[in-house]
């Protein structure tokens, strides 16, 4: 009798603790996907305006012995703006190798990555990408020690309009960006 009861309890105690033992599989099936099989971030190729000029490692090698002054015509423009020209000085002489023809446009945001420790100001990039322009991914070098460069917001994407406040045209030329400053208002 002892042993038959032994032998009862062993079995029941093995079915119990194979019913309550799940497989890993079983359990990851009840948890849903795993994070990167759900949707894993890409960064979208159709528009560029969101990616930064990189740098050869042999232009970071390089002391380009640059002296450059990037500014805008004006340093305040109202929202309906057609055009904002600025220029690129080498106070050097020398000709600038620019790394993208197109400039970027960023603009301040207070608060613009909120977090659990406080927010976080910082500059937006926003869409803008010319279209048919594909200078964006081009590189040159100057003809002389100036170069211009235009910002059209009709070409920002996306429903971004201007609207008023701190914002900065970056180029990016052999040495690294440069930035223009310069506000919208009403």
């Amino acid at each position: 009798m002892n042993n038959r009861f032994l032998k009862i309890l062993s079995f029941c105690l093995l079915v119990l603790v194979l019913c309550s033992c799940q497989t890993n599989q079983d359990v990851q099936s009840q948890q849903g996907p795993k994070q990167e099989e759900q949707h894993p971030w890409q960064p979208n190729y159709d528009e560029p305006w969101n990616f930064t000029p990189a740098q050869v490692q042999s232009d970071r090698e390089i002391d380009w012995g640059y002296d450059i002054v990037f500014s805008t015509q004006e340093s305040t423009y109202t929202r309906d703006v057609e055009i904002i020209r600025a220029v690129a000085v080498n106070q050097t002489g020398e000709r600038m190798h620019v790394s993208s023809q197109t400039p970027f446009i960023e603009k301040f945001y207070m608060n613009a990555f909120p977090n659990p420790y406080g927010s976080v100001h910082a500059w937006v990039r926003l869409p803008y990408y010319p279209e048919h322009d594909d200078s964006v991914f081009s590189s040159c070098e100057s003809a002389t020690n100036e170069m211009w460069f235009a910002f059209n917001p009709k070409y920002l994407k996306n429903g971004c309009v201007l609207t008023p406040g701190e914002y900065r045209m970056v180029v990016y030329l052999a040495d690294g960006p440069h930035y223009a400053y310069f506000e919208i208002t009403e």
